[in-house]
């Protein structure tokens, strides 16, 4: 099984989260995996048995779905457990 690639982007935010910081804030340019590395650490804290609520926000509702949406269903395409456990993702027009 290959391993998830992980970015510093995603370990920062990470550790950052760990560590206990109410607030996480990524800056950057354009494709520096800020929105995909995000997703993939709100996705493993989605994961674990604690039930919580997970809001993903942006200026418009295009602009979400042109981006985290779009990522979002992007990395549940591709991770081997979402496939494993046979789910389908959503088909959604973004």
């Amino acid at each position: 099984m290959q391993p998830i690639k992980l970015t510093e982007v995603f370990e920062k935010n990470a550790m950052a989260y760990v560590e206990g910081y109410r607030y996480i804030i990524n800056q950057g340019s354009a494709r520096s995996s800020k929105t995909y590395s995000i997703l993939q650490l709100l996705h493993m804290i989605a994961k674990k048995p604690k039930k919580r609520v997970i809001s993903v926000v942006s200026k418009t509702l295009p602009h979400l779905k042109r981006g985290a949406l779009r990522d979002f269903l992007d990395y549940l395409v591709n991770d081997r457990a979402v496939r494993r456990q046979g789910i389908q993702p959503l088909n959604i027009n973004v």
